[in-house]
C-alpha cells in the first residue's frame, strides 16, 4: 500500500472512531470521510461498507480493552480487577458508542470472549488475594460493565450529569459490594 493511501486509512479508522463512539449506529460513512477530511470515494476505495469500517473500528477498541485486562493481570492480584474495570469505564466514557451491544452481530465476538475470559482471570485473581469475596462471580463481573454501560448512556442523554461522571461513584459501589470483608476493595476514587 502506498504511502499516502495507508495514510488515509489510518486517518479513516481514526476519524471512524471518533464519529462512531459519539453517534453509535446512526453516523453515515458520509460523516466519516467529512471527519477525516476526505471524499467518500477515498473512504469506499478502503473500506467496501459501513460494516467493514465498523468491524475495523471495534477491532481496535476491544484489541486495546484485551490489552488493559493483560496489563491489569501483570500487576497485584488484588487490584487486577478493578484496575481492570476503572479502564473499562474509562473507555466507556470516552466512546461509548463502541460497546458491543450497540453494535449487536458486528462485535467482534473472539475478542469480546477473550475480553471476558481475562476479566474471569482477573476475578479468580482477585478473589484468591482475598480482594474479592468468593460469592462474586463472572457474570457479576459482566454485569457491573453493563451497569457502567447504562449509567454512563444516561450521563450522556442528561447533559447536566456529564461532568459528575456519575459512573465513578458507581463503580465505587460495585467495587465495595465485591469486596472479600475488611481486605475487600476500599479505595475511592
Amino acid at each position: 500500500m502506498r504511502r499516502d493511501a495507508a495514510a488515509n486509512r489510518e486517518r479513516l479508522i481514526t476519524a471512524a472512531e471518533a464519529v462512531f463512539a459519539e453517534h453509535g449506529p446512526e453516523a453515515t460513512l458520509d460523516d466519516v470521510a467529512r471527519a477525516a477530511g476526505v471524499g467518500p470515494a477515498t473512504l469506499y476505495r478502503r473500506f467496501a461498507n459501513k460494516d467493514a469500517l465498523v468491524h475495523e473500528v471495534l477491532s481496535g477498541f476491544f484489541s486495546r480493552l484485551v490489552e488493559a485486562a493483560q496489563s491489569a493481570a501483570a500487576g497485584p492480584p488484588d487490584r487486577g480487577l478493578e484496575t481492570f474495570l476503572r479502564t473499562v469505564g474509562v473507555e466507556l466514557a470516552l466512546k461509548s458508542g463502541l460497546s458491543a451491544p450497540v453494535w449487536g452481530d458486528l462485535a467482534p465476538r473472539p475478542l469480546v470472549e477473550h475480553l471476558r475470559s481475562l476479566s474471569t482471570d482477573l476475578l479468580i485473581g482477585a478473589q484468591r488475594a482475598g480482594a474479592v469475596g468468593p460469592e462474586v462471580t463472572p457474570d457479576d463481573v459482566t454485569a457491573a460493565i453493563w451497569a457502567l454501560r447504562g449509567v454512563i448512556g444516561s450521563e450522556r442523554l442528561d447533559p447536566r450529569h456529564r461532568g459528575a461522571q456519575l459512573w465513578r461513584r458507581h463503580l465505587e459501589t460495585i467495587l465495595r459490594g465485591f469486596g472479600g470483608g475488611s481486605t475487600g476493595v476500599e479505595r475511592s476514587v
